[in-house]
């Protein structure tokens, strides 16, 4: 297959206040072996001047600058481009949205820095960057790269090897940034709509997933004109199970290539000890199941975990705030669906 007739995939990426993750990402990906991509790097209002090292590292500008001392690929080190000048274009987002589909479509940068003014979380981010790509229209693949990630040279080519064998969502090896040897997840994993219970595949590689790990996730073009965006109800965190629900939905299936991706893992949210990625992870998680499925058994399940967390010593402080909040918002919800349900029956 030649280069010009392999399948065109826009590559997308959030940042916020983590430009050194980014750049060294984006220093992965354009050592890409597939080289039919384009990449957009939406940043969410960071405070750390992200944009101007991004824009410094794209001139080749970061003469000194080197990541920490991390060895992929037989012992190759991944550092900040010192020695190359990718071409880049700069659009500010409310500039950007009196674009015309035609004007985008003539910009042949490599690289897409769109600025957004303010923290408008990971659903809206990404789709700022979807909206962008509907309107230029000419793709095939879109992949949503977490910023916190490395990628092999062939981790591209594989992913759209099996992207090409369906016409669904597609997720890679999710392995340990910092100890490769480790898988994080093989896809990423199942969920049970009755229980609520989530799953991650860490054993072996699945020939059926219920979702893919929103931290490596490829659509076609046709799962995005079919299912659409990202609900912008979510912030962050579980904005990959709501998608892949609706995405089963509409009849695509998850895969899972042999494609290999490092991945440091919650740094955007603060780490798995912080308080608001916990949060956001349980109420979501609610969210999501009053939105698909309604009151069931899994409202028992998740408020009687959610208790024990209170009162389980070993549980974190964090995770007990976190749960406290969680049980509040589903007694919340679950008085909203039983006045609505309740509304219906009044006026039938």
């Amino acid at each position: 297959m030649s280069i010009s007739s392999r399948p065109s995939v826009y590559i997308v990426l959030v940042n916020w206040n983590r430009w050194q993750d980014t750049i060294e990402c984006l220093e992965s990906i354009f050592r890409s072996d597939y080289t039919n991509y384009r990449v957009i790097v939406c940043d969410n209002g960071s405070s750390d001047n992200s944009p101007a090292q991004i824009r410094a590292w794209a001139m080749g500008q970061l003469l000194e600058q080197r990541v920490k001392n991390h060895q992929i690929s037989q012992g190759t080190e991944v550092f900040f481009c010192t020695d190359c000048s990718i071409t880049y274009i700069e659009h500010e987002y409310k500039a950007l949205q009196k674009q015309t589909a035609s004007e985008l479509y003539k910009e042949e940068a490599k690289l897409i820095l769109i600025h957004l003014e303010e923290n408008l979380g990971f659903g809206k981010a990404n789709n700022v960057a979807l909206r962008y790509i509907s309107q230029v229209g000419s793709i095939d693949y879109i992949w949503l790269l977490n910023n916190d990630t490395v990628i092999y040279p062939n981790t591209l080519m594989l992913m759209v090897q099996t992207a090409q064998t369906h016409s669904g969502i597609t997720g890679s090896v999710l392995k340990f940034y910092a100890n490769p040897s480790i898988v994080q997840t093989y896809g990423g994993g199942y969920f049970n709509h009755i229980t609520g219970r989530v799953r991650t595949e860490q054993h072996t590689k699945p020939s059926h997933l219920d979702f893919i790990n929103g931290a490596s996730l490829m659509i076609s073009k046709a799962v995005l004109e079919k299912v659409g965006l990202l609900d912008e109800q979510i912030f962050m965190y579980f904005e990959e199970n709501d998608y892949c629900i609706r995405a089963q939905q509409a009849g695509f299936k998850m895969m899972v290539a042999d494609a290999c991706v490092l991945h440091k893992g919650g740094v955007s949210g603060g780490g798995s000890g912080n308080y608001l990625s916990w949060k956001n992870v349980y109420i979501n998680k609610c969210y999501v199941m009053f939105k698909h499925y309604g009151i069931g058994v899994w409202v028992l399940f998740s408020g009687l975990a959610w208790l024990l967390n209170l009162i389980n010593p070993q549980i974190s402080t964090v995770k007990r705030r976190a749960s406290l909040d969680a049980l509040k918002f589903l007694f919340k919800q679950l008085v909203q669906h039983l006045f609505k349900g309740r509304q219906h029956s009044l006026f039938k």
